[in-house]
Order: C-alpha cells, then structure tokens, then sequence
C-alpha cells in the first residue's frame, strides 16, 4: 500500500528511468520485480471484477481502461 501511494502520482509517468526502476525494482524506493507483482494484482482484480468479459475483448482494453474496471485503486485505499 505505502508503494502504491507513492507511485499514484507518478503512473502515467513517460520517464524511462523511473519506469524500469518501478518495473524491475532498484532495491532503494522499489523492492524487486514490483512493477510486476502489481501489474499482476491489477490483472487479478480485474479478471475478479469482470468475470463476464472473454480473453479476447479484455486483451484488447487500454491499460488505463483496464485498471480503471480493475477496481484496483479502490481496493488498495
């Protein structure tokens, strides 16, 4: 939650940097693979959330649709 927190204002950032710092972790600010473990939780409470949506439709959401229908943000608050 306290990672979360303080990526929430830093999501849609473009910086590459900060990016793979967040995707694969730096061992300072993000621990290991946390990029990863919480694209994957956001994947899970989407498919929990929109268990009537197929494979392929949800393949093809945006990202930023996807995370919204997630529920995510609300779940981690």
């Amino acid at each position: 939650k306290s990672i979360w927190n303080g990526l929430n204002d830093r999501i849609y950032s473009i910086d590459v940097y900060l990016q793979n710092r967040v995707l694969y972790g730096d061992n300072k600010e993000f621990p290991h693979w946390c990029g990863y473990t919480i694209g994957y939780k956001i994947v899970q409470e989407f498919l929990k959330n929109n268990p009537e949506m197929s494979i392929e439709e949800w393949t093809k959401l945006d990202s930023s649709e996807l995370y919204k229908l997630s529920g995510y943000e609300k779940r981690i608050q």
